[in-house]
């Protein structure tokens, strides 16, 4: 089997000559630069060691998508990670040369094969670099996360017969028999951390780690290894001080020279968001997050998505953090603030032309805030939405002080109802709803409930025995249920083709939204903060549920572009 030698530090001349100055340039930059600096140190580049791994890498087939079962083929900018990550090494106490650099961050949009070049550098490292009883652990936040790299170590391993007849599998631990080493996996939820004795750390999509706690243990486990590895992988996410932008910014700072760390090498693919001239939809912005574009992932549906969250905020988010690959608060970028106060008012709502009400409900949990929005759908599609946002009299003064609001004054205003007790008296709800229900039947105009399963059982019994009404309809809190009505209000909101009843506590809710995403990359508001209260936001997103049925019969050939 021939390969030719790659000279990776003219591989990374090249690149610079051919690139555009995005900063992930500054990794082949900084390169350059040691192979002076560092010269006639402990360190050196070992340039056959790069080529290893990158042979060793090349060996080993796809598993999935159009390239399935075709070897992998590094494109240079890839040749030029693995070259210079795997190819540095440096001197220990010993006089024996190990590798240089102890963590490897890599940080680029999704879809630019982040997770099999990790995965890959792992597997190979085993045969590149043996230890005697190696042992590589997959983490991630939740341990579903980190089987995913795990089941690309397997499918790569069996893909070569020659690594194939070493390796053992169990259920999810695989070992190599030649010098007992071992992979598993590791996550918040795995249970017991004892014993632990790694070699490898591969962190998978440490955006979306909440705090470092894993990682430490994990880290402290690697006491006794001569030469340990961890391989940082991940996309941004919506957590501006997580773990991962923490190393997100430590990296910039070696890349800019402010910062020594010899042995941590990184590679970012992020744009400059704080430029004057940063636009996050042009093509630049997206070569600078995307090195692989136009082999994972076109240039044609880059654009698509940029233009898609350009004119949806719904989508802005997504792509922002996995497109752009920049780190974002969901809440300023799901919903703005100005967008928001335009659409309030104090004017009455006015009643003609009215096509259609809906009433949303949000019971609370226990103590918490109750929310009942009556929503007017208009012939002309406009909306109106007034809320009314009930809580139980108890300890006023002390939740007002633990959600740093006024809610005392906003109970004085009129903005927040109180019922007495320690929990919201749900013959209150019913008595509210009710009254909106025979206003709007005095109208003569359809009316529909829509509400949150949680605790209504009660109140729709209650409709069922002491009244004629009887369209209830649950509205299910999941992704499926909740994904386009979400997305249809806040269109409302950005295109002002909605009014809300000016309240300073419903002002507060709309601050809190954030939102989480499922694998069909559908999304639903999440109340994961408990300080963050959104159930005002939630009742009207609730109507939505109903009214998205309604919206689209006066503009048929744009309804398209509202649906997620």
């Amino acid at each position: 089997m021939s390969f030719k030698l790659i000279n990776i530090t003219d591989l990374c001349h090249d690149l610079i000559d051919n690139g555009h100055g995005y900063f992930y340039e500054k990794t082949y930059h900084r390169h350059i630069k040691d192979l002076k600096r560092l010269k006639n140190t402990k360190y050196r580049f070992n340039n056959r060691m790069a080529n290893v791994y990158i042979f060793l890498l090349e060996q080993l087939k796809h598993h999935k998508g159009v390239f399935a079962g075709n070897n992998f083929i590094l494109e240079d900018w890839q040749k030029a990670v693995v070259g210079i990550s795997m190819g540095w090494e440096k001197q220990n106490a010993d006089g024996k040369w190990t590798r240089r650099f102890n963590t490897v961050n890599l940080f680029m949009a999704r879809k630019q094969g982040k997770t099999l070049i990790s995965a890959g550098l792992a597997l190979v490292d085993l045969i590149a670099r043996p230890e005697e009883g190696s042992e590589i652990c997959c983490v991630a936040n939740k341990r579903a996360q980190a089987m995913i790299a795990f089941d690309s170590m397997h499918k790569m391993m069996k893909s070569v017969p020659e690594f194939k007849k070493d390796f053992h599998k169990t259920y999810n631990r695989m070992t190599y028999k030649p010098n007992d080493s071992a992979i598993y996996t590791l996550g918040r939820d795995s249970g017991s951390e004892d014993g632990l004795n790694i070699s490898t750390i591969l962190l998978d999509e440490y955006a979306q780690a909440k705090d470092t706690s894993l990682y430490d243990v994990a880290r402290s486990s690697q006491g006794a290894r001569q030469s340990p590895l961890t391989i940082i992988i991940s996309t941004a996410g919506t957590n501006q001080f997580s773990p991962m932008a923490d190393e997100v910014e430590y990296s910039k700072e070696i890349l800019n020279n402010d910062r020594i760390d010899d042995n941590y090498f990184a590679f970012m693919a992020t744009p400059d968001s704080s430029a004057d001239d940063f636009d996050p939809f042009s093509l630049r912005t997206l070569k600078e997050s995307n090195p692989n574009m136009n082999v994972s992932v076109s240039e044609e549906s880059l654009l698509r998505d940029a233009e898609n969250a350009r004119e949806r905020p719904i989508k802005l988010i997504e792509y922002l953090t996995k497109q752009v690959n920049i780190f974002v608060n969901s809440n300023d970028t799901i919903l703005s603030a100005v967008d928001f106060k335009n659409c309030l008012t104090l004017e009455e709502p006015s009643i003609e032309n009215i096509k259609h009400i809906f009433i949303g409900v949000d019971l609370s949990q226990t103590s918490d805030w109750t929310a009942i929005t009556k929503t007017i759908l208009y012939e002309n599609n406009s909306v109106y939405c007034d809320t009314t946002l009930i809580i139980p009299d108890d300890n006023i003064d002390a939740r007002g002080k633990e959600l740093k609001i006024p809610l005392r004054v906003w109970i004085d205003k009129g903005f927040v109802v109180t019922t007495p007790g320690r929990t919201v008296d749900l013959n209150n709800v019913y008595d509210i709803m009710y009254k909106m229900i025979d206003e709007a039947e005095a109208l003569d105009v359809p009316i529909e409930v829509l509400y949150d399963p949680w605790k209504f059982k009660g109140i729709y019994e209650r409709f069922m025995l002491e009244t004629d009404f009887d369209n209830l309809t649950s509205a299910s809190q999941g992704f499926a249920t909740l994904n386009e009505p979400l997305a249809m209000f806040l269109k409302y909101i950005k295109d002002g083709d909605i009014k809300i009843r000016d309240n300073d506590a419903i002002t507060w809710m709309a601050s809190n939204l954030e939102v989480i995403w499922d694998q069909y990359e559908r999304c639903k508001p999440t109340r994961e903060n408990p300080k963050k209260k959104i159930d005002g936001i939630a009742a009207i997103v609730n109507t939505f549920v109903g009214a998205i049925k309604f919206m689209g019969e006066a503009q048929e050939e744009d309804f398209e572009i509202w649906t997620i």
